[in-house]
């Protein structure tokens, strides 16, 4: 899942890798049986009931189960941004402006709404 960039290299290392063998083998199962990529958030949580002697295929399974958050992410291809910008600015000084006109344009809009 890795390969495919399902599954984060330093998530699968820091909370899959450190889980016994059979434990793998047991939210391999449940990711595969849901069809779901779990949060890093349930990762955790598992990770803690693993290290409590208590993490079971139902446990695995309840934590999976539960409904996530929709997380809407959007990426913006350089090509598009760059005539936008002096070639110095970082992705950092990007992100900035295009969060601060994002602001400016939220507030015009509010403003507009209550006339």
């Amino acid at each position: 899942m890795v390969d495919e960039d399902k599954l984060a290299v330093s998530v699968t290392a820091d909370f899959i890798a450190v889980l016994p063998q059979n434990e793998q083998t047991d939210l391999f199962t449940v990711m595969n049986k849901l069809n779901v990529i779990p949060a890093k958030s349930q990762l955790v949580r598992m990770k803690q009931y693993s290290k409590d002697g208590t993490l079971t295929i139902t446990v695995i399974d309840a934590i999976l189960s539960e409904t996530k958050p929709v997380l809407t992410q959007f990426t913006l291809k350089k090509d598009r941004l760059q005539h936008y910008f002096p070639p110095s600015y970082t992705s950092s000084q990007i992100e900035e402006v295009i969060i601060s006109l994002l602001d400016g344009w939220k507030a015009h809009n509010m403003k507009e709404n209550l006339s």
